[in-house]
């Protein structure tokens, strides 16, 4: 199944770079394992349906999925902003 709809992209993707690269978050995923999300024309319903469609392929809660999107939405706009402002928070398991 695709990450997103119209995507060539595949959610096996996204479980190799769990499995294989140690991929933790939304984000680490989007962004720099499968880095679907980097052009101009990725999309706040993309967004949305890929962190349903990732957080149930990785069991994740509703909770975590939600938690998930908010980081990389944050993150990506980050990213995309060419990093003015404040620098995109970190997910707590990377924080410390």
């Amino acid at each position: 199944q695709p990450i997103t709809s119209g995507s060539d992209h595949l959610l096996a993707e996204v479980v190799h770079a769990v499995q294989r690269e140690c991929a933790v978050t939304l984000a680490d995923i989007l962004l720099r394992r499968v880095p679907i999300a980097l052009t101009t024309h990725w999309s706040e319903e993309q967004s949305a349906e890929a962190a349903d469609r990732i957080g149930r392929s990785l069991g994740w809660t509703e909770r975590r999925t939600a938690e998930e999107l908010e980081s990389f939405v944050a993150e990506r706009n980050w990213l995309i902003g060419g990093g003015r402002g404040s620098r995109a928070p970190l997910p707590a398991e990377h924080a410390a």
